[in-house]
């Protein structure tokens, strides 16, 4: 009777063995899966905010091109052309800051569509094996 109930907790051991086993490989892929989505977020977070502060430099390159017209009406004035000058400065510094400006959003756009990228190849990489293993887990 006791041989018996050894025999009985060994393979309750074993069924629980094997759960546990389950049960850890169910956590990595998920925290794996749970990282490839933060990392996803972040992009396109970053994404977002370079989208929306595209939108703040719109009015400024739009008034930049305005002040530019309105220069070349007023040029006539003697003194106009003399103020003329310093507001070229203004407008060639405040274009630089725009172009500065534009290129960090282009890089961040840029890191974040690399990102986004490699999150789908490897997202593809583990669908493929997943599908691998099913295939010969079928076959056997």
């Amino acid at each position: 009777m006791e041989s018996l109930s050894k025999k009985e907790l060994i393979i309750t051991v074993n069924k629980q063995k094997e759960q546990l086993t389950r049960c850890e490989t169910r956590l990595r892929d998920v925290v794996a899966a749970y990282k490839g989505l933060t990392s996803e977020k972040e992009a396109l977070e970053a994404s977002l905010k370079a989208f929306s502060g595209a939108k703040s430099t719109k009015p400024v390159l739009e008034k930049i091109g305005s002040d530019a017209q309105e220069k070349k009406t007023v040029e006539t004035d003697v003194k106009v052309v003399e103020r003329g000058s310093s507001e070229t400065e203004m407008e060639k510094e405040k274009e630089v800051e725009t172009v500065d400006h534009l290129r960090t959003q282009l890089k961040t756009l840029m890191n974040s569509l690399a990102t986004l990228s490699a999150e789908k190849s490897r997202m593809e990489a583990s669908f493929q094996a997943d599908k691998k293993q099913l295939r010969s887990g079928k076959e056997e």
